[in-house]
């Protein structure tokens, strides 16, 4: 047995493939697994698309998207465990905004995000 920092290397090991396995569980293919191995019939996620900011100025116009990028084909994997999409929508959820006044002038600057949720059945259902 090889000793690193008080840990056998067999010890570092296992502490290393629990921490993946927990990374794992945590992603939306390890959820996907997780409700498919637990016979759930439905499976629900939700996934950020992307950021906006939107800047409204009497003078000028100005508006910013940020893009989120989930793992490539994403639904496609989360399908090859056996879940079949049902139904896709997508929602702005608005994350904050201000409103600066400067006499008559009003500057607004609203912040959000889309979401894209997504619904799954078991694909043998």
């Amino acid at each position: 047995m090889t000793m690193v920092w008080g840990k056998t290397e067999e010890q570092k090991r296992a502490e290393a493939a629990s921490r993946a396995q927990e990374e794992f569980a945590a992603t939306p293919l390890g959820q996907a697994t997780a409700a498919f191995e637990n016979n759930d019939r439905f499976f629900q996620i939700e996934l950020k698309l992307s950021e906006l900011v939107r800047k409204a100025v009497p003078s000028r116009r100005g508006s910013e998207i940020r893009r989120s990028e989930p793992p490539a084909d994403l639904l496609g994997k989360i399908e090859l465990i056996g879940w079949k999409l049902e139904h896709a929508g997508y929602v702005f959820v608005e994350t904050g905004s201000t409103i600066n006044t400067m006499g008559t002038i009003n500057n607004t600057t609203t912040k959000g995000e889309v979401i894209g949720v997504y619904l799954f059945r078991r694909a043998a259902d």
